[in-house]
């Protein structure tokens, strides 16, 4: 069961839910212009570790709500469309910290479900 769990201590959470509206995405509070929801999930995801690295975090929980965005980043092709998104997260995550990637369902998480 897919269900949201509070970091263990010590540890950051990154919660990431990308959508799209008439035709626009957004990843967190970008505007990313047209594009799918996998992509704004994609770019909240980038953005989000991008921000932990920066602020020093080293061990971070990133939660996101699509499990197409989680098998893209776990498996990697570099045939899809969205191939240096993935890139740049697997890029990410090979840096010297800790990343546990969970897929947690939207509606708990806004639910407040702990």
């Amino acid at each position: 069961m897919v269900t949201w769990k509070p970091p263990p201590r010590g540890w950051m959470c990154l919660n990431s839910d990308g959508s799209v509206s008439a035709g626009n995405a957004a990843g967190f509070y970008r505007n990313l212009g047209g594009g799918t929801v996998t992509r704004a999930e994609l770019a909240g995801v980038t953005f989000g570790l991008q921000t932990a690295w920066r602020l020093g975090f080293r061990k971070e929980v990133a939660q996101v709500d699509s499990a197409v965005a989680i098998q893209l980043i776990k498996e990697g092709r570099d045939c899809h469309p969205y191939f240096v998104l993935v890139n740049q997260i697997r890029g990410l995550l090979a840096r010297d910290w800790e990343v546990d990637l969970q897929h947690v369902l939207v509606n708990q998480i806004k639910a407040g479900v702990f």
